[in-house]
């Protein structure tokens, strides 16, 4: 409707400027006159007198249009589609993150790296499946300390609910920024020294891209060490091996420095309850 209507326009104008130059005669002398000086052109335009006892209140004044005003509602409708625009790519990022996460809590590795940009998914394949092997000596950690520190639940409980946080696949993503139609940044909740990351439009696809993300051999010696130390943690507490109360406090350690990496703060107990 919009192209139609502004193609019109082009037309009236087009129709009256041809049949205006198609006239046979000169035009009266009072429209083609110059009464100005050498400086200023000056052509007097004649207007129809008007009787303005001749029906009464059957016209109506129409005012010359404010150019300011037009302006401004221009920019304001700009604005708003500006806003529109965003906001629905906001909406698409979002249902990407909740199909993302849907997928993550269901520990579908192989479905999972697909979300991101095709440089990053062999080294999140990796990572991911080191993270769940992580993950299940974790739970089998956190299991031999309740057996054998049942009057400690509260302080397990405080130290667990930290440590796992470093084997949680979903994005806990807050404020969005569009940066461009085919760029937008996400701001990760307790990301650490991984604030941000970034979803790019790939041939009409939203794909999730980690900026500065290391290589998976730079990440897997630390990631090791901490798996073995899990295990070593549910065989040895298991086995009675290793002292249940060292083994938590060794735990509690490695909370605290997660808790620090993230920028946030585990909750620590001396006391061995």
């Amino acid at each position: 409707m919009v192209l139609i209507r502004r193609r019109g326009c082009l037309w009236c104008v087009l129709a009256l400027v041809a049949a205006a130059g198609c006239r046979d005669v000169a035009p009266p002398a009072a429209y083609s006159e110059n009464l100005g000086d050498e400086d200023t052109v000056l052509i007097p335009v004649h207007g129809t007198s008007v009787a303005y006892n001749a029906g009464e209140g059957s016209a109506t004044w129409q005012p010359f249009r404010e150019l300011d005003a037009e302006a401004e509602v221009e920019d304001e409708d700009e604005d708003a589609a500006e806003e529109g625009k965003a906001g629905g790519l906001e909406a698409e990022i979002r249902e990407l993150i909740a199909e993302y996460n849907e997928i993550a809590a269901d520990g579908e590795i192989d479905e999972l790296v697909v979300y991101y940009v095709d440089e990053q998914q062999e080294t999140l394949e990796a990572l991911l499946q080191t993270l769940t092997a992580m993950d299940e000596k974790l739970e089998a950690a956190k299991t031999a300390l309740e057996e054998k520190l049942p009057d400690a639940s509260e302080r397990i409980t405080t130290i667990f609910t930290e440590l796992e946080r470093m084997t949680d696949f979903t994005l806990d993503v807050g404020a969005l920024t569009v940066v461009s139609e085919g760029e937008v940044t996400g701001e990760i909740k307790d990301g650490g020294s991984l604030p941000t990351c970034r979803f790019v439009l790939i041939d009409e696809e939203w794909f999730i891209e980690v900026p500065g993300l290391p290589s998976f051999a730079t990440l897997e010696q630390g990631l090791t060490a901490i798996s073995t130390t899990f295990d070593t943690v549910a065989q040895g507490v298991r086995s009675e091996q290793v002292p249940a109360e060292a083994a938590l406090a060794q735990l509690e350690i490695i909370a605290q420095a997660a808790a620090a990496q993230r920028g946030g703060d585990a909750e620590s107990s001396d006391e061995s309850d």
